[in-house]
């Protein structure tokens, strides 16, 4: 196991969730093989959540959109995405613009499943946590022994366009920190055994993550997880980035600073789009 953090006592998931049926979004994806082609097998979406693609039917290694036209999650929504890819199939997800969170409670679930020998890259955009939002949300994925995940998650601590040096004192310092929850919690096993346990819960006014040890002054942050055989990757360490590996070789690597687009651009830059 990589790293061990407590879990998030609340348990809450979408499947018990309260919320009305109406505002829940769904997406559910199945690829497979056909040949050395990756063909995609089932392809589900329910609005808000829309699948764009997949871009070259012919190609062996398919590319998808996974996008929400409203730009975000508002109050009261909830989303749940599904992955499956059988053995040898190889997918990348994509998003066309950062997930802004708006105002109220908003709840996303995602469950991945990777069978022998498949590859799954997924960087997603930043999430913005906008103010007076709570945001929960559930990772779960189930590795077989030969798959590949490159799973990435970069946070913005508001809209930070909104709080440049430009934009009144009163107005920036509306827009940082202010959301009213996070809760995100990851599991990760690989051939039904553990492999990563994480969770964060922070509440309004965020005073362990913003603390010295933690995040200090800066207002983004993201985690680039790589799970099996991906080429070795060179990440220098510093102030702002940092890693983390486990005997078999599964890699986290953290960033932080002040901008989301650089962490986000540096994770895209890290792996490799082939086979």
């Amino acid at each position: 196991m990589i790293a061990s953090f407590p879990p998030n006592p609340e348990g809450n998931s979408l499947r018990s969730t309260n919320l009305p049926s109406t505002n829940l979004g769904r997406a559910e994806l199945i690829a497979s093989t056909r040949g050395n082609r990756t063909v995609i097998s089932h392809q589900y979406s329910r609005a808000p959540l829309q699948w764009l693609g997949p871009l070259d039917p012919e190609s062996d290694f398919q590319q998808l959109y996974i996008r929400n036209p409203n730009g975000g999650l508002l109050g009261g929504d909830a989303q749940s995405i599904s992955l499956q890819l059988q053995e040898m199939a190889a997918v990348e997800l994509c998003t066309q613009s950062a997930t802004r969170i708006h105002p109220g409670l908003s709840r996303q679930e995602i469950d991945i499943e990777l069978e022998e020998n498949s590859s799954l890259i997924w960087i997603g955009h930043p999430v913005i946590l906008g103010t007076g939002t709570q945001f929960e949300q559930t990772v779960t994925v189930k590795l077989s022994k030969m798959a590949r995940l490159a799973y990435a998650e970069v946070w913005a601590a508001g809209r930070l366009a909104m709080s440049q040096e430009f934009t009144p004192a009163g107005v920036r310092e509306q827009e940082r920190w202010r959301f009213k929850r996070l809760s995100n919690r990851m599991r990760v096993d690989r051939d039904d055994s553990p492999l990563l346990r994480e969770a964060i819960a922070s509440d309004y006014p965020h005073a362990a993550l913003t603390s010295a040890g933690v995040l200090g002054s800066y207002l983004c942050w993201g985690s680039l997880y790589l799970f099996g055989d991906w080429p070795e990757i060179d990440w220098p360490e510093d102030e702002f980035q940092w890693s983390v590996e486990s005997a078999a070789g599964d890699r986290i690597l953290r960033q932080v600073g002040d901008q989301s687009m650089d962490i986000w651009h540096a994770f895209q830059a890290c792996v490799p789009r082939n086979r």
